[in-house]
């Protein structure tokens, strides 16, 4: 991705904030350059040139700081007008390239989000709409032309990963399927311990007897009183028969 150089307009003299954010980001202090055109715009007010803004977004873009590059891209292109429209579009096509690659290390991490190649695809595709906006705007832009052609290629190589990524679960899927399920019944009994084993069972319960109906009670009742009276007369006649036989010494 070719970024453009810093812009150091001859009407604004390089010195103050200006000067100190060229010089940081001459000396890969991104982040110190940054601040110091930021505080630049701030003194400048409404009057900050596109200039100054222009530098600050390429400093944002160099520190990672892609909102606040983006937002100061458009910034530019109001204070620039509409002939500094395809330079916005240049740099919200580098940042969206930014964001591409972001996510695409991203989904090259264990356990990464399954949608990161899908937004890498979408800031791809942001990237190379930007930039052919901006070469389409004149022809001597040849950093234009070839972020268009770096956007292409990327959006091929991610559509790549994607069939590969999709390939590697459908037979991960695969492979779930083979294994067969544990068998829960088994899991749940219980082995049986020796002792258990050798002990008898208790016996069966036997059926209750049934209610017997009042005229069986009776019977019942009549039938052992006969049989007593039967026990008493035999014991009589006993008796009666042992008394005759005893001898008399008087």
């Amino acid at each position: 991705m070719k970024l453009a150089p810093l812009i150091a307009a001859f009407f604004l003299l390089p010195t103050g904030d200006f000067s100190a954010g060229v010089d940081a980001y001459r000396g890969g202090d991104y982040r110190e350059s940054l601040s110091s055109f930021a505080r630049a715009e701030l003194d400048a007010g409404s009057g900050a040139s596109w200039e100054l803004l222009f530098n600050q977004t390429l400093a944002a873009l160099r520190a990672g700081e892609l909102r606040r590059a983006e937002a100061a891209a458009e910034k530019l292109a109001v204070r620039g007008g509409k002939e500094r429209e395809p330079i916005r579009d240049f740099l919200l096509g580098c940042s969206s390239f930014t964001r591409c690659e972001w996510a695409e290390a991203e989904a090259s991490m264990t356990d990464a989000d399954p949608t990161s190649l899908d937004r890498a695809v979408g800031h791809a595709r942001s990237a190379f709409r930007s930039w052919q906006l901006a070469a389409m705007s004149r022809d001597d832009w040849p950093e234009a032309r070839r972020n268009v052609m770096r956007a292409l290629l990327k959006l091929e190589e991610l559509k790549k990963k994607k069939e590969e990524a999709s390939s590697k679960r459908r037979k991960e899927k695969k492979e779930e399927k083979k294994i067969p399920p544990p068998d829960e019944k088994k899991d749940d009994k219980t082995e049986k311990k020796p002792e258990e084993e050798k002990k008898p069972k208790p016996p069966a319960m036997e059926p209750m007897a049934r209610e017997l109906s009042r005229d069986r009670v009776k019977l019942l009742f009549d039938r052992l009183k006969e049989k007593e009276q039967e026990k008493l007369k035999l014991r009589q006649t006993e008796r009666r028969a042992s008394k005759g036989k005893v001898e008399k010494d008087w």
